[in-house]
């Protein structure tokens, strides 16, 4: 019996972490400065298919660096969500979904110590004031009451 990586298997029989991985590592050798790199969506939480492309939130040191993910070979398989450090501090704070999804359910390929300052943030202000639940194989986001 084959062990399958939590992120699955591409339809060709790739691991989706391996190819993650290699598109990470692809932005960091033309130059990118990738401070965080976290796969979500249905990967993340295990319900991935074959023919599934991997969600990557990125979190980059600045604007410069997203044309890298731009030109990135694996475009298309890789479905980047670029954010630079200020815009992920303020999505955390006006708790927009795709950040929230990654600290709640996200799988982190890639940290060079921002995205733990970032979730430590998260647990001590944002998690209270949100609520994340699954309905339907769908996530569902609300304000805490």
């Amino acid at each position: 019996m084959r062990l399958v990586s939590l992120l699955g298997e591409l339809w060709d029989g790739r691991s989706a972490r391996a190819v993650a991985e290699e598109f990470v590592a692809s932005l960091i050798e033309a130059g990118a400065d990738v401070k965080a790199a976290v796969v979500i969506g249905s990967g993340a939480r295990g319900g991935w298919r074959p023919h599934s492309d991997i969600d990557l939130v990125l979190v980059l040191g600045s604007r410069r660096d997203i044309r890298p993910v731009l030109e990135a070979p694996g475009l298309g398989t890789v479905d980047p969500k670029p954010y630079t450090v200020r815009e992920a501090i303020d999505a955390l704070e006006k708790a927009d979904t795709t950040i929230i999804e990654a600290m709640e359910f996200g799988v982190v390929i890639h940290d060079d110590g921002f995205w733990s300052k970032l979730r430590k943030l998260y647990e001590e202000g944002v998690r209270g004031k949100v609520r994340v639940r699954r309905r339907n194989g769908a996530l569902e986001f609300s304000l805490a009451g």
